[in-house]
């Protein structure tokens, strides 16, 4: 089940990731343009945060697959994981450790009045690798089990 499943991760996650520096760089020019210059750290740092949200919201998707046979459900499931996760981040104590963390990262690393360093959002990035791992995993699991 992994041959079927890691391919299909990968292809989706990647093209998410390229999609998204395509527009983060369009986004960069056009504010060179009519705004004024960001910082190359920041933008690159941004773009990073962003991926690996990505990357882990396909496989967040891989998991809800995994758990009905209707598309509609698994749709339901993945938006409702997605959409529960910035309610934990209310928690203050865990607010840098939830991955919806990264999705305000790369305004926040760009500079602003409260700007941040990539540091900041290291928490967010290692709980999104690893619960992305333990998604991908779990769905590979379920899908073993399931008949096809």
């Amino acid at each position: 089940m992994w041959q079927l499943v890691a391919p299909r991760f990968a292809a989706y996650a990647a093209g998410g990731a390229v999609a998204y520096v395509i527009g983060t760089l369009a986004a960069w020019y056009e504010t060179q343009l009519l705004i004024g210059s960001l910082p190359a750290g920041g933008v690159a740092s941004g773009v990073l945060c962003g991926a690996v949200y990505l990357a882990f919201a396909v496989a967040v998707t891989a998991f809800a697959a995994s758990l009905t046979k209707t598309t509609v459900a698994s749709v339901g499931i993945t938006l409702g994981i997605l959409l529960a996760l910035p309610l934990l981040a209310d928690v203050h104590a865990i607010s840098n450790w939830v991955p919806s963390a990264l999705i305000g990262a790369p305004a926040d690393l760009v500079g602003g009045p409260s700007a941040h360093h990539l540091v900041h959002f290291l928490p967010a990035l290692g709980v999104s690798a690893v619960a992305g791992a333990i998604a991908l995993a779990a769905a590979v699991l379920r899908l073993r089990q399931r008949e096809i």
